[in-house]
């Protein structure tokens, strides 16, 4: 199922990029040091982009709809005090890998934005990323299928 109204286009990635503002500069970061810009998009809406500033190049990491219901009014801060179900550390906003074994093939992506624990580490995925993730593992089924018909 194609969610279009969470795309987010290249032209509105580049926008938050030109016209945003910094909200979170992560240099302690695990994955080398990283940010979170606030910008707008398409209709005004509210845009986040996670990057990476590298010696020749900004590589962006991610883009998403932020969800009000963790987001202050002003999308800045959060304002939600999550804790894990397994230990009861604090949640933070940070990425996590994620690996799967499934049907013939092995697929791991190194940063998915999460909410990670601070005390055991486990990762807690929100539903923009889940979707997207299984989004990725249908067209790999997809195009797995066809490999395995062709031998």
């Amino acid at each position: 199922m194609s969610r279009t109204d969470r795309t987010i286009s290249t032209s509105e990635v580049h926008r938050v990029i030109n016209n945003g503002g910094l909200i979170e500069d992560y240099q302690e970061d695990a994955r080398r040091h990283s940010c979170l810009i606030l910008g707008y998009g398409d209709s005004e809406r509210v845009i986040h982009v996670v990057c990476s500033p590298k010696e020749d190049y900004l590589a962006i990491i991610t883009a998403y709809l932020p969800d009000r219901e963790q987001w202050e009014d002003n999308l800045k801060k959060e304002e939600k005090e999550m804790k894990c179900i397994y230990c009861q550390g604090e949640m933070v906003r940070k990425t996590a890998p994620f690996h799967i074994d499934r049907k013939g093939y092995h697929l791991l992506f190194d940063a998915i934005p999460a909410w990670v624990c601070n005390q055991c580490g486990e990762p807690y995925f929100e539903e923009a990323e889940v979707d997207a993730i299984q989004e990725v593992l249908r067209k790999i089924d997809q195009e797995t299928e066809k490999l395995i018909v062709a031998n």
